[in-house]
C-alpha cells in the first residue's frame, strides 16, 4: 500500500503515521506486529522520523487501539469478501 503524508516540517506525526500504518498492515496480513522493526524501517530512509520515546509510544498506542477496536471487524469483513469471491467463482 502506498500513501502520501504531508507535514510542514516533513516529520513528527508523519513518521508516526508511516510506522503505525505499516504495523496495521502487518497485523492484518500476518496476525503479529513488530513496532520496533517498523520504526527502524521508517527511520532507515528518514532518520529524523519518530525522534523520541513520546512519538514511539504514540505509534504503539495507535496500533494497540486499532487491534483492540477494529481488527476483529476488518478480519470478518475480509473473510466475507473471500467467501463472496469463492461463491461467485462457483457460479
Amino acid at each position: 500500500m502506498k500513501f502520501l503524508s504531508f507535514r510542514r516540517d516533513g516529520r513528527s506525526r508523519a513518521g508516526v503515521y508511516c510506522a503505525a500504518n505499516a504495523c496495521i498492515e502487518q497485523v492484518i496480513q500476518h496476525g503479529e506486529v513488530d513496532i520496533f522493526q517498523a520504526v527502524k524501517t521508517v527511520r532507515r530512509n528518514r532518520p529524523q522520523l519518530v525522534e523520541n520515546i513520546t512519538e514511539y509510544k504514540y505509534g504503539y498506542d495507535l496500533v494497540l487501539h486499532y487491534v483492540l477496536h477494529y481488527l476483529e471487524k476488518d478480519l470478518k469483513d475480509k473473510d466475507k469478501e473471500k467467501e463472496k469471491e469463492k461463491n461467485t467463482g462457483q457460479n
